[in-house]
């Protein structure tokens, strides 16, 4: 008896491993880009991006700064909904005066061709 394995057993233990959920997941939206203008001027980027994951409920990641009081971030969401959510928790957060959307609507790409 060859000690092979079968493909049929190898393919089932993948499936089986990676989870059907995980496998069929939908994709997740793209990161919100946002500007946020803080109460206090700060320039720490580590801290910036501290306070508002906290105050968003949401991985912040910096970007860049226009002054001390306005930075650029990415937030991670899990869903379209949360990240509305975090914007609207970031907006209501003491620490922050204003939260501005990116407006750039994202793509399809390679881009259609133009008739």
């Amino acid at each position: 008896m060859s000690m092979a394995p079968h493909w049929s057993r190898v393919l089932t233990l993948l499936l089986m491993s990676c989870g059907l959920s995980a496998c069929t997941a939908a994709p997740q939206p793209p990161p919100a880009r946002i500007l946020v203008k803080l109460s206090q001027a700060q320039t720490h980027p580590a801290d910036i991006a501290r306070l508002v994951s906290q105050a968003a409920g949401a991985q912040a990641h910096y970007q860049a700064t226009s002054s001390p009081l306005w930075h650029a971030l990415i937030l991670d969401c899990r869903t379209r909904t949360h990240c509305t959510q975090a914007i609207e928790q970031l907006r209501r957060h003491p620490a922050i005066q204003e939260v501005q959307e990116d407006g750039i609507i994202p793509r399809p790409w390679p881009p259609a061709s133009a008739p």
